[in-house]
């Protein structure tokens, strides 16, 4: 409900700005405010908890003891993913900034952002960035050039070079490479899905049709305990298989067309509005973006219960992007 209601929030406050930019705004405030949790999270090194003035409500989630930075939101894959996704509208946004030295904060924060990215150690995450990024210079070529193409893929492997250098060399959180090259893949599968990925897939079969209710996967405690007649089961880390398995097929075909609604929108108002415009550019990285979420949640599920800040921003968005698309159709 509450997720819901900061997409409604979200969709009115793109009809209380005359600029769209000035939105976008808004989410760049909050990447700000989350690289500084993560620098904060960063400095302090793995397993260490800051307890900012000694105030306990105000602690800080500690960065993992496998030298993985975790940031605010409890998984180092939803961090991750919420950093690609900034950085793909910082891009954007970067394109329509005049201020010389806006466009400087845009870069550093898209450094940043890379900087931490890689500090998760999140190999989904970061595959994610790649193929991302191919897939906006494929739909933005004809608006970039190919100079500008050349420019931005070479600033990105130089900044990704630089950011990954000083994680590997100089901190404590430079295993994404080192995992990456430990990788193994058995029937399509992962290594670290092994044993998650074929039990969710049992639980789906049980219940198929209308899964077996939004409780039944629980997080913390010891796998096959009881809580009040609920059997303990680990997370599989897949959204698809975590819907099927708690609201099942009807719940997941709802899923999709949800999200599917407003990618549709996006896709409408870019193939409609003026080539150049903001209006079409940024309903065009919607489609790059919510294809990067939903390709993303193989990897990991932004649906569980201690995330729901990581589900009020994605509804934030989903609620810009539905918003920015009606505001253009009757424009």
């Amino acid at each position: 409900v509450s997720a819901y209601m900061i997409m409604c929030v979200a969709y009115d406050l793109v009809y209380r700005f005359e600029n769209l930019s000035n939105v976008i705004i808004v989410f760049l405030i909050m990447n700000v405010l989350v690289a500084i949790y993560c620098a904060i999270q960063f400095a302090a090194g793995p397993n260490v908890k800051v307890v900012p003035f000694g105030i306990q409500e105000l602690a800080m989630l500690p960065a993992r003891d496998d030298n993985r930075l975790v940031g605010p939101f409890l998984a180092t894959g939803v961090t991750s993913e919420f950093l690609v996704i900034m950085i793909f509208l910082i891009v954007h946004q970067f394109f329509y900034v005049q201020n010389s030295w806006l466009k400087a904060g845009l870069i550093a924060l898209a450094t940043v952002n890379l900087l931490f990215l890689v500090a998760t150690g999140n190999r989904g995450g970061f595959l994610t960035l790649i193929g991302g990024a191919g897939l906006f210079v494929w739909m933005f070529r004809k608006e970039l050039g190919m100079k500008r193409v050349v420019a931005m893929v070479t600033a990105g492997t130089i900044l990704l070079a630089i950011t990954s250098a000083i994680l590997v060399n100089y901190s404590e959180f430079g295993e994404l490479y080192t995992r990456l090259g430990e990788t193994e893949i058995e029937g399509g599968i992962p290594d670290t899905r092994q044993k998650s990925w074929p039990r969710a897939v049992e639980y789906v079969s049980e219940a198929p049709f209308f899964g077996h209710g939004p409780r039944y996967m629980m997080h913390g405690g010891s796998e096959g305990a009881t809580y009040k007649g609920w059997e303990y089961h680990q997370y599989p880390h897949n959204l698809y298989l975590f819907m099927l398995s708690t609201v099942g097929m009807l719940g997941f075909v709802a899923f999709f067309w949800f999200f599917l609604t407003p990618m549709y929108k996006c896709w409408k108002t870019w193939r409609s509005t003026a080539p150049a415009s903001y209006d079409a550019t940024f309903a065009k990285t919607g489609v790059i973006i919510m294809t990067i979420i939903l390709i993303d949640q193989i990897k990991v599920e932004f649906m569980r219960f201690n995330l729901v800040d990581y589900w009020q921003f994605i509804f934030a968005l989903l609620g810009v992007y539905m918003a920015a698309c009606h505001r253009a159709e009757y424009q």
